[in-house]
């Protein structure tokens, strides 16, 4: 037996693995320039895992089915550093806009009704994009917070300019935006809210007893002093004039945001409601009392939520069993029924369970795995709950077919779909020609109505072009051949914006190699991955273990440790932070 000490370098490559994905890409780096076993593990395809880390770094719930074909790890450089589009009106600055778009992007000076790119998000490193009543929200690795536009319709008008920072205490992990206010989710598990721009971000506390008449059930002033795995925020949701936190172990919190005309600066506690029966856990926590242990599994037919969706007066979410669940109402504080099955909804037995929600305002959609949408509204929530059986399934929906689909996002009256080859469906109704759909002037309709401009109606989806006005693919030398992928996409009021990498025809190939040139400006030592803002370093986080409590999901949504998101992915502990950390002197591999 060898005498000589045992390095990193030696471990088999699943612990290898298992320490790369603990200190974030950053340190990775940095590890693979120390030892063969590490650089080797970093850059396999086969681990995985610059597609884990994919996954965790964008906040987006499909990561793992776009582009299949591209090594992950100069898929990983091409995101970061995507593109920024919006689109629609762009009254009051909402569209971030740093420059003016041509007269071809145009309808009119506020309607720019092909995507344009906002120059000066360029280079800050965007991994979220969320969409208000009159503002675009974006957030990027380092945890900071853009918006452009304003957040209420009650603070006035405004110039058109480029976007703002918020100031946040601390770095922010998740961001959501309801019509007039936004909420995050810091790295460290805090809850804060902002609802104007100008007065920055508001912690919440959550200490407000919820139902003095329900003695199961565990109430947000216990948060924190439970147990491990009880009383942390998993995920955060902007509804049309509410919020709302995910709490394991307490379930769904809603509660209205503070009203601009009463900010008052510090942090604020909201008087709560708990929504019955989703506080459920599968697997609860060892050691906790036998009374907190009934409270959190006296739900078990409900089962643990894994994602939901707040909008105008009501509430959906999604379990673990596959069943889809929803709240009508909110005005009554406590005096709650429970929630109701949305049984056309749900996954039937053999399918591939719903693991996905959106929903913005007045509709929402269910998807699964295999792209299988499923569309409701306010209304079929408030039939279910109602008891009725006529309009309690599925609305009609855009025809998807040829396309898988894996995101989707509401505006008040128009729709974007985001499929698994990078392309974006647009379909519903252009209010008095904004813009919204991004699809130019090649739409049937155009034109004043009664000295208005005409609504346009697109029933039939159809694909968002990332090109310029006028161009196609190109098929001769000189022409743009390039495939643009969206890989994030949002939607609110009569706007929308979406992320978008460019790969050249070569990337669109089996083979594992790379092409002599690209939009991802590929470097031949593929340690050179992109060095964008550090995600910061937490002392304080290593005393235990390294680990943080929040959230690394999109618009909200978290899952269990670091699984790939199906339906509250990227979920459980945000790590501690060492990706901002050089842990050992740059150098290669020896």
């Amino acid at each position: 037996m060898s005498s000589e000490p045992l390095s990193l370098g030696d471990f088999p490559s699943e612990i290898l693995d298992r320490i790369l994905d603990h200190v974030g890409y950053k340190g990775a780096i940095n590890l693979s320039r120390t030892s063969k076993g590490f650089y080797n593990t970093l850059y396999n395809e086969e681990t995985g895992y610059w597609k884990r880390e994919a996954q965790r770094v964008f906040k987006t719930p499909h990561v793992d089915s776009l582009i299949n074909k591209v090594p992950w790890r100069y898929l990983f450089q091409g995101m970061a550093k995507a593109h920024v589009y919006t689109w629609g009106q762009g009254a009051d600055g909402r569209l971030g806009h740093d420059r003016s778009p041509p007269d071809n992007y145009r309808r009119f000076p506020y309607s720019v009704a092909v995507p344009f790119e906002i120059l000066g998000l360029r280079d800050k490193f965007v991994v979220d994009i969320v969409g208000g009543g009159w503002s675009t929200s974006f957030l990027t690795s380092d945890g900071h917070v853009y918006i452009a536009g304003r957040l209420s319709d009650r603070l006035g008008g405004g110039e058109e300019t480029p976007t703002a920072e918020i100031k946040f205490p601390e770095p922010i992990s998740q961001l959501s935006s309801g019509r007039d206010h936004l909420i995050a989710l810091s790295n460290k598990g805090r809850v804060y809210t902002c609802i104007d721009k100008s007065q920055g971000a508001q912690r919440v506390k959550f200490s407000a007893m919820a139902s003095d008449s329900d003695s199961g059930c565990l109430t947000p002033d216990k948060i924190g002093g439970v147990a491990e795995d009880i009383g942390w925020v998993k995920k955060v949701v902007g509804g049309w004039d509410r919020c709302a936190a995910l709490i394991s172990g307490i379930g769904i919190v809603v509660w209205r945001p503070t009203d601009s005309r009463e900010h008052i600066p510090g942090p604020y506690t909201p008087s709560v409601r708990v929504i019955r029966g989703t506080n459920y856990l599968d697997k609860p926590p060892k050691g906790i009392s036998a009374e907190v242990l009934a409270g959190v599994q006296k739900h078990k037919s409900i089962g643990q939520v894994v994602d939901f969706t707040l909008g105008e007066g009501y509430l959906v979410f999604l379990t673990i069993t596959g069943k889809v669940f929803a709240v009508s109402g909110f005005d009554q504080e406590f005096d709650q029924a429970a929630p109701v099955e949305l049984v056309h909804f749900s996954s039937p037995e053999g399918q591939p369970p719903v693991n996905r929600i959106s929903g913005n305002f007045r509709r929402f959609a269910v998807l699964n795995k295999e792209g299988t949408v499923r569309v409701g509204d306010v209304d079929i929530v408030r039939n279910s709950a109602e008891g009725k059986t006529e309009g309690v399934k599925p609305i009609r929906r855009p025809d998807f077919a040829s396309y898988k689909v894996v995101d989707i996002a509401f505006g008040d009256h128009h729709g974007l779909a985001l499929t698994d080859e990078g392309e974006i469906l647009s379909w519903g109704t252009e209010s008095r020609m904004c813009g919204c759909l991004g699809l130019g002037d090649q739409l049937p309709g155009m034109g004043m109505v009664d000295g208005r401009f005409a609504n346009l109606e697109v029933s039939k989806p159809k694909v968002v072009s990332f090109r310029p006005p006028g161009e196609d693919a190109g098929s001769s030398e000189g022409e743009d051949k390039t495939k643009y992928y969206a890989f994030n996409i949002a939607a609110s009021g009569w706007h929308s914006g979406a992320l978008v990498l460019g790969l050249d025809g070569g990337h669109a190939q089996e083979d594992d190699g790379v092409p002599e040139s690209s939009m991802l400006e590929v470097n031949d030592d593929p340690t050179q991955i992109p060095d964008p803002p550090d995600l910061g370093f937490d002392p304080e986080a290593l005393g235990s273990g390294g680990r943080e409590r929040g959230h690394r999901g999109i618009r909200g949504v978290t899952s269990t440790r670091f699984s790939a998101r199906g339906g509250m992915s990227r979920g459980g502990f945000v790590r501690s932070g060492l990706q901002g950390l050089s842990l050992f002197s740059p150098g290669k591999p020896t």
